[in-house]
């Protein structure tokens, strides 16, 4: 319009649609949340390890965690995610940060899977989808698990969680997310 109007042309603007438009409410973004992402404390994991012992974040307090929702053994995606995940241990272990893969397994199975070798993390239980369902691993519509890698920081906030899709791979950026929330 200013276009125009610097070339002596009075245009208006004038609506080609087909039919009515809807007059919309304004609002603003902020009565619909922060206009920023800010960390959200962690839902309640409650699993079995491959003793039947429960495990939560509680026993990770003042340590990060990082939380991997893998669909089980029969997944190769998953392996694949796994197995690089263990050789990359180390450097999560220099960076304080717990690495916990939990599937629908049972504890037993998860005992007896020898399809991932030796794993330096531990493979913990979630038969019934509970916490992928409070993790957002989990599609409702579908009724099936999902592949997620969650960050959890220290103070027991989510710093960073992917959902969805095929299992994430990027570890580096991943230990710069925990370097990011230690600062």
């Amino acid at each position: 319009m200013e276009r125009a109007k610097t070339l002596g042309i009075d245009a208006k603007p004038r609506d080609g649609s087909p039919a009515h438009q809807r007059a919309y409410e304004s609002a603003k973004l902020e009565s619909f949340g922060p206009l920023l992402w800010q960390p959200y404390r962690a839902p309640l994991l409650s699993v079995v390890d491959t003793k039947n012992k429960p495990v939560t974040l509680d026993e990770y307090k003042g340590k990060n965690v990082l939380l991997i929702f893998y669909l089980g053994d029969e997944c190769p995606h998953c392996l694949d995610q796994l197995v690089q995940l263990a050789k990359r241990e180390p450097d999560f272990t220099r960076h304080d940060t717990e690495i916990l893969a939990i599937s629908s397994n049972t504890p037993a199975h998860n005992k007896e899977s020898l399809k991932m070798g030796e794993v330096p993390f531990r493979l913990l239980s979630d038969e019934k989808l509970e916490n992928a369902k409070r993790f957002k691993s989990y599609d409702d519509f579908e009724d099936l698990a999902l592949h997620s890698t969650i960050l959890i920081d220290k103070k027991g906030l989510v710093q960073w969680a992917r959902n969805g899709g095929d299992p994430f791979m990027d570890f580096d950026f991943l230990l710069k997310q925990i370097q990011r929330a230690d600062q």
